[in-house]
This record gives structure tokens, C-alpha cells and sequence, in this order.
């Protein structure tokens, strides 16, 4: 991710404060606001903003900006002043020219500046403060008079002697001028000679001015701030990292994304261009405060006293006045809290890490810390780390392998039971690379390698490192195949989105227990395969193997295994179109879970009871449940977990049903960043969907090809139905909606699948496509021109009812899919309906579906036209209220079609009264044809059915019906009447 342009996030509340200032001075109330911040913290970028905000339509202001100087050499009296008046004459602002002898007077501070000669009535340089003063005030008084005046004097904390004079004499002066004066500063920074802070201690000036500190941004601005300024929305491991070493400075956090360095392994490369920005703090201090810095940056971002005195080497009296030197000069802070002493800044302690501590020196620091906490383990608490885990990290870092190891087996148990995950996946990753460097006598007693990595795969697969737990997996396999390991992989590898490799798991695992005895393994190995069979589609067979645990489980007392159980069994039940057995079912499965505190099956449970609730048509319950799960692994941070995704994406997912589409855009675009395709099909898929319906074609086209590869046959068939509308609403012809759906079958593999919903979702989308098909060959008055489309509607319209089992049949989604199927079949027969398409558009109401509602009721309005304009009206307005309410381009832009065809107003506006409609056409498009020819060309009907190719008879039809629509006989006056009312036309 790189930066691309400025951009500003964060500060709505302080550049509101700002514009209330200038609307108070352009009200002749003069105001001064003194703005501070640490540098880097996005003053000028604030200010940036505020001037553009200011010299726009609705201030109107004059503004004068000027910038203070740091010379080491010296400075410059009124160098702010002589740099805004500079700037605005190189700029040609006509506003100087009102000042008159003012500004005339004061150019000869300009003139001394710059070395011109200065003009008639200029203030010499060596002119008396008054004189200045009195200049600039004429000048604000003069210019005022036409619009108000902002006066910007960036970095005060640069500011010379006779400059804040300035500052103190404009805030403190009585007087009307319609100013306001803006100066920024940087705080906890020791410039200058303590003038500004004297300045802003004294109370006649403080009272005068409103102060405004500009804060760091917190993780959420931060967030906001990387997706603006970067090429691409940040995953949470990206503002994870910027955020711990930006700590929310917004230009540290724009150099570590543009260098990459906050990618870095561990986070600690400071770009150049930072590092004498955070070092100058350092080299400030006394050799004792250095060295003081240095134990510091070895401990981490914190260390208390008591370990900065076991560790620092300086006697109590030098140690006391070294620190006292570190927080006076901001290089260190101290946090009231509990005692402990932390830096200014992540990047200085990186910094000081870095560049500042020799190799060995580190060494010797990091094994004195840990010799310490070892003795005192209340010495390393307040580190930000545990006392195991800090003595982990101190061992590691000191290079003494042994005693790293087993530290760091003994921090990661310890986490895993305080459910910090990540820092348990740290910790046994040092442990795993470890492990092969300590010699067998040297390792700790009763650890095995085989535990070791199957404890760190768990870590791993709950701190959202599903690859790398497969991974470990794997390795223990390498090193003792067993049922159990085989069975963890499974599961691992379904996290992992390797649907096929998760089965194969599940096999190898039986094949290992055949002719053992039942138990714990066996049932756990029993629900693995259940699941494979719930991922292939076969619910039966999935809902009989979880039968067969649940009893091995109860049978042997194991209350973990037989919640997976009754969790799978439900989910089948559901699926086979008996979701309030299924419901029940999980809803047991949850309370076990809870009962032993099984986070796994706990979650997974939440996200199966969502699916069940949205089977049973309870799409808002299902929503409620899904977000509550997700919430409660925030609550347990573990959102990152694959669980976490599985969540979101049932809330996603429903939400995108019930027609609450940027809600559930909201939360795929929290998930997707930080997750990799493999994990996140089904949520790019939801997207996917929407992107379809709001007619983001491309983007729909890119998403799609994204989740291509193995899968489920349930996500196959769902692919392909949002390929297959993709193709429709994109306008393709009808052969590639047909090919899409006939790969969604091919995904779906045949009789053996189960999957209702989607069957019926395929045969919809073709016999769309059929229908359709069927409305561009016809002919009027011809009913075989249908024929070939009817026939293939009709063989559709068998499958859906084939796919569509009878206990199916009742639920919200199936009726309406039915309905759906046999409204396009007749549709394609020319016998549709407006009455059969809004009895569709209820069921889907019912089913609290209002996009595919909206679609059935433009099929409505369309099978209205032209005999029932009311019933088009009626029907066509309110789908275009929902097309609206959703953005659903492609199907408001067909709507939009037909209200000019029909001619009437598509989004009346409220009160209106209707308009005249225009008087409908009654000729079919055949009889106009064959009357032009008459009219224009004198054709006889033998001539008229060579030129159309059609019969003679057919000829005459058009004729007689023409003529009984008209009132009116005979072929000429026919054509000529239909001409006169401009039916020709």
C-alpha cells in the first residue's frame, strides 16, 4: 500500500472550531487561536483546509500567511509578518493595495529582507516597535473594511522576540478590526528560549485566546486516514502496525506506509527521514540520560522503576537526576497510572533500538532484564508484558537458546489460557523455530514436539493464522500420524476455504480408526466426515453420520464432541427443509458449548443457527444472531479467527436478502482487507451480488474471477448464479446466462445433491434467459415462433420441480422461488400474466425479499402494457421505490424504459397531479409494417408476405385486425386513417 495525495481525516471538530473563530472576526469580534500539536501531527494540513475554507463563497476572508524561521544563526525581527506580506504581493493579492500607507510603510520590512530599495514612507528597519504596530493595525483596520482578515503565523514556537510581542499586542489590543490572528506551535518541545511557553503562562494572554490542541488520531481515524491516502482500503494488520509505531502521528504513519517499513519483520525499520526527527530528543540528553534511554529501549515501550534501577548500572543519585533530564526534555513520559516511565514516541524507542545500542551491549542488557525478572517476576509486569512472556522475549533477545525455549512454551500456555491468542502465536512461534536449535537434554522437561505444534496450530487457527496452522499440522503429521491429527487438519483445512483437501482429511482419519473401538476419537472422527457430507451437499448422509457421533459421544461421556454433533445435525436438518428441528438442535448444541466453554463449537453454532433462522424465513433473527456471535468473539478478540468470518458473512449475507445492502457492504469491507481470498469466498461473493445489482459490472466481473478455483458445490452453484445475472443484467446474449447456469448444475453434481435453494435459483436465472429468448422471436399472431423456447422452459420448469422436495415446499425462499420459475415458463409461452407476476412479487414480500420483489413487479408493470396502464403505473412505481432505496441500477434504468414507452412520470413528485398519458398505440408492430407497405409502396398481399416472409392469409389478418382496431374497411383507407393518428409514425 503506498500513499498517493494529502488528504484530510479527522479534524471536522477543530476546523469547525476555526470557522466559528473567523465568523466571530468577521462580526468585528477579533479572535486568536493558538494551535498546538507535536510535529507531525497535521497542523499545516488542518490549516491547509481552513484557508481554502476561509477564502471561499461563504467566509470571503483576506488571508496573509507567514511562516517563523529556525536560524541558528540568529533571526529575523517579524519574520512571519515580512514572509505573509512577501507571499501575498509574489501572489498579487489585490487586498494589499487597500492597506495604502500601511502597507506602504511596512514594505520596508520586505525591502530589508530582501535587499531592495525600499519605497517613499517605509518604515525603516531600525523604526520603533509602536511604528510596526501601528503599521500593521492601519493596515488590518484598512483592509478589514472590505473582508475579514486572517493572519496565519505558522511554527510560533520558531518565533522571534519582536514577533510574539506582535502576537501579545493584536490578542490583547481593544480594538474592532475584523481579524483573526492563527498561530501554530508545537508542544512538549523544548525550542526556542522558553519565550512561547512564558507567553502562553501569562494570564491577560491566555484569557485572549482560544486554544485548540490537535490530538494523534486514534486506531479508527488512523484507518480512515491509510484508506484515503493509500492506494487501496488497509486490512487491521496493516493499521495495526502503523498505528503501534505512528502511534496516530499522521505524518509517521504516512513515511512508515510509503517506505513500507511498518511491514517490516517486528516493526522496527524508522525511515530515514524520521530517524532525526525522533533521535534529536536523544542527542540532547547527557551521556548518563543516553545511557538511561538505552536500558529504556531494551525493556520496550514502558519500564517501571524498580527494573530501570536493577538493570540501569547508575548509582540511585545519578539514575534519579538522568531521568529527571529524560521526561523534562519530553524524550520519555510518565504515566501516572501506575509509576512507569514510557516513550514519547514508538518510533524513538525504535530508533534508539536501532541505531543507538551496540550488539553486545544488547545482549548484556537483555540477559541483565531477564536475570532480573527471573528473581522478581513483578519487576517485568509493567512492560506491556507478562512476566513469562517478557522474560520470553529477554532470554530470546540475549541469544540463550535454552532458557528462550522453555520461557517461551511456558508464556504461550499461559496466554492461550488468558485467550490472548496473538500473543500466544508469537510465542510459539518462537518456540517451534527454537526448538530444533536446543539439544534434547537442554529441552524442557514432559514438552514433545508433536504437542508443541498442535498447540500452536490452535493458537494459530484462533488468531486468524489459518494457513499457518495447517501448516503446523502437517509437520506433526510428518512427525506421528493419527486419527486425531488427521481429524484437526480436516477441520483446519475447511477453515482454510480447502473444501476437497478437508475431506480427503476426514477419510484419512476413518481409515485410521477402522476396527478400533468407539470413543472420543471416533466421534470426533464421525463429525468430520459429517461435515464433509454437509460440504458436498448431502444432508441426509451428513445428518446420519452426526447421529452416529452424537451417540459415541454420549456413550463416552464427551460433552465437546456430541455439542459438534448436535451443531452439524441441525445445520443438516435445516438444510433438508426442516429448520425448527434443526433450530432446536443448535440451540442445544450452543448451551454445551457454553456450559464447557468450547469457543469452537460455540461460534460455529452461532453461524449455523443464523443459516437455520434464514432457511426458516427468520431473516431478521438470523441477522441478530449472526452479529451477536461476531460481537462476542470481539468481546473475546477473536474476531480474526476464522469463526469471525464465517459470522460475517451470515450477517452479510442476510442482510444483502433483506435488502439492507450497505450495511452488509459496511462489514465486508472490515473483513476482506485482512483475509485471504481462500478464507473469504463467500464474502466476495455477497459482494459480488450486490456489485451485480447496483451494475458495477466490471468490478462484479473482477470480484468474480477472484473466487474462482475449487470449492463447495453449494458456492459452485452460487457463482453461478451471480455470473448468470451478471450475463443478464449486462445485457449478454442468452447463451451466456445458459452457460453459466449449466456450469452451476455441473458444480452442483447431480442427483445426489441436495441443495433446493440453489437448483431453483439456476433454473430461474434459465428460464429467464429462455423467456426472454422466447419475447425476441416472436412474431404477433404467431404462437410457433415460441416454440423452441417454450419447450426448453418447459424441460426447466421439470428440473425446478425435481429439485424443489417436497418438504421443501413450504418454506418462504422455495414458494417464491417456484413461483418465480413457472411465472418465466409462462412468460416464455406467451401466457404471463400481470396477475401471476405480482402474486410473485408477494411471495417474495412475504419472504422479506424486496429485490427480487421489486424485479417481479417490473415484470408486472411490463406484462401490463399496454392494456392496464393503471396496473403499469402501480406496479412500476413501486419497484422503482425500492430500485431507489437500493441503488439497483440496471433494474431502475429498465424501469425508467418503460415509463418513457408508456409515457408517464416514473418518480412523481409528492402531490403532483398525474399527467395526461399520450394515447396508446393499437397497432402491433407487424401491422404497422405491413400498412407502411401499403401506404408507402402500394404493395398488394402476395407482394407484402414475399417482402415479410410470411403467408398471404397472414397478409389479410393483419389487415382485417388492423382495420377492426381502427373502425374503419379497406386496405387504403386503413393505412391512411393509422397515418392521420400518427399510429405510423
Amino acid at each position: 500500500m503506498t500513499v498517493s495525495r494529502q488528504v484530510f481525516v479527522g479534524r471536522d471538530a477543530e476546523l469547525a472550531q476555526l470557522e466559528s473563530s473567523l465568523v466571530d472576526a468577521a462580526g468585528r469580534r477579533p479572535a486568536t487561536v493558538m494551535l498546538g500539536g507535536e510535529a507531525g501531527v497535521g497542523k499545516s494540513r488542518l490549516l491547509q483546509q481552513f484557508v481554502a475554507a476561509a477564502r471561499g463563497e461563504r467566509h470571503g476572508a483576506f488571508v496573509l500567511i507567514g511562516r517563523c524561521m529556525d536560524l541558528a544563526g540568529g533571526t529575523v525581527p517579524y519574520a512571519p509578518l515580512v514572509d505573509a506580506l512577501r507571499r501575498a504581493r509574489a501572489e498579487g493579492a489585490d487586498g494589499l493595495s487597500l492597506g495604502g500607507s500601511a502597507y506602504t510603510a511596512l514594505s520596508g520590512l520586505i525591502a530589508d529582507f530582501t535587499g531592495e530599495q525600499p519605497a517613499a514612507g517605509a518604515t525603516a528597519p531600525g523604526g520603533s516597535q509602536l511604528q510596526v504596530f501601528g503599521a500593521v493595525m492601519r493596515l488590518l483596520e484598512q483592509v478589514g473594511e472590505q473582508a475579514p482578515v486572517v493572519l496565519v503565523f505558522e511554527d510560533v514556537h520558531w518565533a522571534d522576540p519582536s514577533t510574539l510581542d506582535l502576537v501579545a499586542f493584536l490578542t490583547q489590543a481593544k480594538s474592532a478590526e475584523r481579524l483573526l490572528l492563527v498561530c501554530s506551535h508545537r508542544t512538549n518541545d523544548r525550542h526556542g528560549d522558553g519565550r512561547l511557553a512564558a507567553l502562553l503562562a501569562e494570564p491577560q494572554f491566555a484569557l485572549g485566546i482560544t486554544p485548540i490542541e490537535l490530538g494523534r488520531f486514534s486506531r479508527e481515524e488512523l484507518r480512515d486516514f491509510l484508506a484515503e491516502a493509500g492506494s487501496g482500503a488497509p486490512s487491521r494488520r496493516d493499521v495495526d502496525q502503523v498505528f503501534q509505531l505512528s502511534q496516530g502521528n499522521p505524518l509517521f504513519a504516512a513515511e512508515l506506509l510509503r517506505t513500507g517499513a511498518a511491514a517490516a519483520a517486528g516493526g522496527a525499520s524508522v525511515p530515514e527521514r524520521l530517524r532525526a526527527i525522533v533521535l534529536s530528543r536523544y542527542q540532547e540528553l547527557s551521556a548518563d540520560g543516553q545511557q538511561l534511554m538505552r536500558v529504556a529501549a531494551a525493556a520496550g515501550q514502558r519500564i517501571g522503576g524498580s527494573l530501570l534501577m536493577a538493570t540501569s548500572g547508575l548509582p540511585p543519585a545519578r539514575l534519579l537526576e538522568a531521568l529527571r533530564e529524560c521526561v523534562d526534555g519530553h524524550a520519555l513520559v510518565v504515566d501516572r497510572a501506575d509509576g512507569s516511565y514510557v516513550f514519547w514516541h514508538a518510533l524513538l524507542r525504535e530508533a534508539v533500538y536501532e541505531d543507538r545500542i551496540l550488539p553486545l551491549e544488547r545482549s548484556l542488557l537483555h540477559a541483565r532484564m531477564a536475570e532480573a525478572i527471573s528473581e522478581d517476576g513483578e519487576l517485568g509486569q509493567v512492560t506491556g508484558l507478562s512476566a513469562k512472556a517478557a522474560l520470553a522475549y529477554h532470554w530470546f533477545q540475549a541469544g540463550r537458546k535454552r532458557e528462550a525455549l522453555a520461557a517461551a512454551i511456558q508464556a504461550a500456555e499461559a496466554a492461550v489460557d488468558g485467550r490472548t491468542y496473538p500473543e500466544a502465536l508469537l510465542l510459539y512461534r518462537r518456540a517451534v523455530e527454537l526448538w530444533p536449535a536446543v539439544p534434547e537434554r537442554d529441552r524442557p522437561a514432559g514438552a514433545e514436539w508433536t504437542r508443541l505444534l498442535t498447540e500452536a496450530a490452535d493458537a494459530a487457527r484462533w488468531a486468524g493464522e489459518v494457513a499457518y496452522a495447517v501448516t503446523l499440522i502437517e509437520r506433526s503429521i510428518e512427525a506421528t500420524p493419527s486419527a486425531e491429527l488427521w481429524e484437526r487438519l480436516g477441520s483446519y483445512r475447511w477453515e482454510a476455504g480447502d473444501y476437497p483437501g478437508s475431506a480427503e482429511a476426514y477419510e484419512q482419519a476413518a481409515a485410521l480408526m477402522d476396527g478400533r473401538p468407539g470413543g472420543t476419537t471416533m466421534a470426533r472422527v464421525r463429525n468430520g466426515q459429517a461435515i464433509a457430507a454437509l460440504q458436498g451437499d448431502r444432508y441426509t448422509e451428513a445428518l446420519a453420520l452426526a447421529d452416529e457421533a452424537q451417540a459415541i459421544a454420549a456413550q463416552a461421556g464427551n460433552r465437546d464432541a456430541e455439542s459438534r454433533a448436535l451443531g452439524i445435525a441441525g445445520l443438516a436438518l435445516a438444510l433438508l427443509a426442516r429448520p425448527d428441528e434443526g433450530v432446536q438442535r443448535l440451540r442445544e448444541s450452543i448451551r454445551i458449548a457454553q456450559s464447557i466453554e468450547h469457543l469452537e463449537h460455540l461460534f460455529r453454532g452461532y453461524a449455523n443457527l443464523g443459516v437455520a433462522l434464514e432457511i426458516a424465513g427468520r431473516l431478521r433473527e438470523s441477522v441478530d444472531v449472526a452479529i451477536e456471535g461476531r460481537n462476542h468473539a470481539r468481546r473475546l478478540r477473536l474476531d480474526r479467527a476464522r469463526q469471525g468470518a464465517v459470522l460475517a458473512n451470515n450477517a452479510a449475507a442476510t442482510l444483502v436478502l433483506l435488502g439492507r445492502w450497505d450495511e452488509a457492504l459496511a462489514i465486508i469491507a472490515e473483513e476482506l482487507p485482512d483475509r485471504p481470498v481462500t478464507e473469504t469466498r463467500f464474502l466476495r461473493l455477497t459482494l459480488a451480488d450486490v456489485q451485480v445489482a447496483r451494475g458495477e459490472f466490471d468490478t462484479a466481473r473482477i470480484t468474480l474471477a477472484e473466487i474462482q478455483g475449487p470449492a463447495s458445490p453449494r458456492f459452485g452453484g452460487l457463482r453461478a448464479v451471480c455470473a448468470a445475472e451478471l450475463a443478464y443484467w449486462d445485457g449478454r446474449p442468452a447463451a451466456d446466462v445458459l452457460a453459466a447456469v449449466e456450469d452451476g448444475f455441473t458444480a452442483l453434481g447431480g442427483a445426489a445433491n441436495e441443495n433446493t435453494a440453489v437448483a431453483l435459483q439456476l433454473c430461474a436465472a434459465a428460464l429467464r434467459a429462455w423467456a426472454d429468448e422466447s419475447d425476441a422471436r416472436v412474431r404477433p399472431g404467431d404462437r410457433a415462433s415460441r416454440e423452441p423456447a417454450r419447450e426448453q422452459a418447459d424441460a426447466l420448469l421439470r428440473r425446478a420441480d425435481a429439485a424443489a422436495a417436497p418438504q421443501a415446499r413450504e418454506l418462504p425462499e422455495i414458494r417464491a422461488l417456484i413461483a418465480w420459475c413457472e411465472a418465466e415458463r409462462d412468460r416464455a409461452a406467451g401466457a404471463a400474466t400481470p396477475e401471476t407476476w405480482a402474486a410473485v412479487a408477494e411471495l417474495w414480500d412475504a419472504a422479506e425479499r424486496p429485490y427480487p420483489a421489486a424485479y417481479a413487479r417490473f415484470r408486472a408493470a411490463l406484462t401490463a402494457w399496454p392494456k392496464d396502464r393503471p396496473a403499469v403505473r402501480r406496479h412500476a412505481r413501486a419497484a422503482a421505490q425500492t430500485a431507489d432505496e437500493l441503488r439497483a441500477r440496471p433494474l431502475a434504468a429498465r424501469l425508467e424504459g418503460l415509463a418513457r414507452l408508456a409515457n408517464f412520470e416514473l418518480r412523481p413528485a409528492a402531490g403532483a397531479p398525474e399527467a395526461a398519458a399520450a394515447p396508446a398505440n393499437p397497432l402491433t408492430p407487424r401491422q404497422r409494417e405491413v400498412l407502411l407497405l401499403i401506404e408507402q409502396r402500394r404493395l398488394s398481399d402476395r407482394e407484402i408476405a414475399e417482402e415479410l416472409h410470411i403467408a398471404v392469409k397472414t397478409v389479410s389478418r393483419h389487415l382485417g385486425d388492423a382495420g377492426t382496431v381502427l373502425d374503419v374497411k379497406g386496405r387504403h383507407v386503413i393505412a391512411k386513417i393509422a397515418r392521420q393518428r400518427g399510429y405510423l409514425d
